[in-house]
């Protein structure tokens, strides 16, 4: 009837188990919800531990997802000039990019809005 070369039994094997293991997962989340809440603690910024603007290390700040020695660097020389971070527009006069400081802002505590 039909001759398949060995890529295309390789590609539609690929596509069966690829299906049946979707259809697995989706049997588990819906009998075990608990374990789709685990995965989708994953996602969240509540894994990663929060760094104090006021009290972080160098080494604290750059452990900070977006953070890198640059940034770290002006916020510690920001707080040695003019003392602590007290909200957003302290760090922003920090000089942190836009970019940078959207990014981070999840990731740090001790600023009021």
């Amino acid at each position: 009837m039909f001759a398949l070369t060995r890529q295309e039994k390789t590609v539609i094997l690929f596509l069966i188990v690829t299906c049946v293991c979707g259809a697995v997962c989706q049997y588990i989340f819906k009998k075990f919800p608990f374990l789709y809440k685990a995965t989708s603690l994953l996602e969240s910024t509540s894994i990663i531990k929060k760094a104090d603007i006021n009290k972080a290390s160098y080494q604290e700040l750059l452990d900070v997802p977006f953070i890198g020695p640059v940034s770290a660097g002006k916020i510690i020389d920001y707080r040695a000039e003019t003392g602590p971070i007290k909200n957003i527009d302290d760090l922003k006069k920090a000089g942190l990019s836009p970019g940078v400081f959207k990014k981070a802002l999840p990731f740090l505590e001790g600023l009021k809005p």
